[in-house]
């Protein structure tokens, strides 16, 4: 069985270096140790994440909104969003969805993390990370230079953007 554990949202962050861009999503746990787990993303799942933490529309539906248009006209609702596993370097997401009438059983889609995020966020619908992935995180060397650096950034201006 997979023991989920609660998180939130809490760094969105580029580093501008002159050839080399990076975007990265933080999460955080939001009880006990307050582990975190940065997330590599692409420059598309870093502006979906900040439109969607502002609530920012454009004036035609983006891809994401597109999805969670067909998904509430189909009669769901999104439940929740998990990062499940990391497979060949790459975080992989899960969102379950429930008939909004409550009359079906939960399903659920894969897709990537930052799709994830986004709309967990778009929906406000609760985000969690499996815990043998934030324990692999927390014990990796390489992660926690990444959350440090993060954490030293943060308000910087130009060559980093920080959002919460």
């Amino acid at each position: 069985m997979e023991i989920r554990v609660d998180v939130k949202m809490e760094d969105l962050v580029f580093f501008n270096i002159p050839f080399f861009r990076q975007f990265f999503v933080i999460v955080r746990e939001i009880s006990g140790s307050k582990r975190a787990l940065p997330i590599l993303t692409s420059e598309l799942g870093f502006l979906n994440i900040s439109q969607a933490l502002i609530g920012q529309t454009t004036s035609r539906p983006t891809t994401l909104d597109t999805f969670v248009r067909l998904v509430e006209a189909l009669g769901y609702q999104f439940d929740k969003g998990v990062v499940t596993r990391l497979d060949t370097g790459a975080y992989l997401g899960r969102l379950f969805l429930s008939k909004s009438q409550g009359d079906g059983g939960e399903i659920w889609v894969d897709c990537g993390p930052s799709g994830t995020i986004a709309i967990c966020v778009k929906q406000n619908a609760p985000l969690f990370v499996g815990e043998e992935l934030l324990e692999q995180a927390s014990n990796d060397e390489a992660y926690k230079r990444i959350v440090e650096m993060v954490e030293r950034t943060k308000g910087l201006g130009d060559d980093c953007s920080y959002s919460a």
